[in-house]
């Protein structure tokens, strides 16, 4: 993506209301999936959207506009939710690699089981459900960055900036988060 241009930067910065409204209303929306997605909504979404917005323009002066709006904002947001998930859950956001793969690889690296055809697991009335429950199972960065990816589509190299990691670790951690996925939901059908 392109850094944005003088004008949309001199909107941002003098904080016009205009500009302002629209950003809340074209940004927003994505802020609430990607909370919806860690099972953060209600009153915690919008606290942590505002706490967002108000760290944004806490740094506004010194944002440059080398990345998008969205994909700023984005990247706070996921960091809040951290922050929230530290307070509330005290869980721990890394995984033994092994503990993925071992379960559904023979010793020579072939599936154990051939894979359920996609299909058929997407045709089945309470498939939402069981995806939610699955993705309950990733770790935090491999949640955050399969979201990213598939649900905001979001282009690898901004999906880097926002988790603070290089292209090979997001490739390994979109690789693990799509093997968990796997195993999660061959298991629920």
């Amino acid at each position: 993506m392109s850094t944005l241009d003088n004008q949309t930067l001199y909107l941002l910065k003098t904080r016009d209301p205009q500009f302002l409204a629209q950003l809340f209303t074209e940004i927003n929306p994505s802020l609430f999936k990607i909370l919806s997605a860690r099972n953060i909504g209600g009153e915690q979404a919008e606290d942590l959207i505002f706490e967002s917005w108000r760290v944004f323009f806490e740094k506004i002066d010194s944002f440059r506009g080398h990345s998008q709006i969205k994909t700023f904002i984005a990247g706070i947001l996921i960091n809040k939710s951290r922050e929230f998930y530290r307070d509330q859950l005290r869980t721990d956001l890394y995984e033994n690699a092994d503990e993925v793969t071992n379960p559904s690889f023979t010793s020579e690296g072939w599936w154990k089981h051939d894979p359920l055809d996609p299909a058929a697991i997407l045709s089945h009335k309470q498939s939402a459900i069981f995806i939610n429950d699955c993705l309950e199972g990733l770790s935090g960065s491999q949640k955050e960055a399969f979201l990213m990816r598939e649900l905001l589509q979001e282009e690898s190299s901004e999906i880097c900036k926002i988790l603070s990691v290089s292209v090979t670790h997001l490739g390994v951690l979109i690789h693990r988060a799509k093997i968990q996925l796997r195993q999660c939901l061959e298991g629920k059908v």
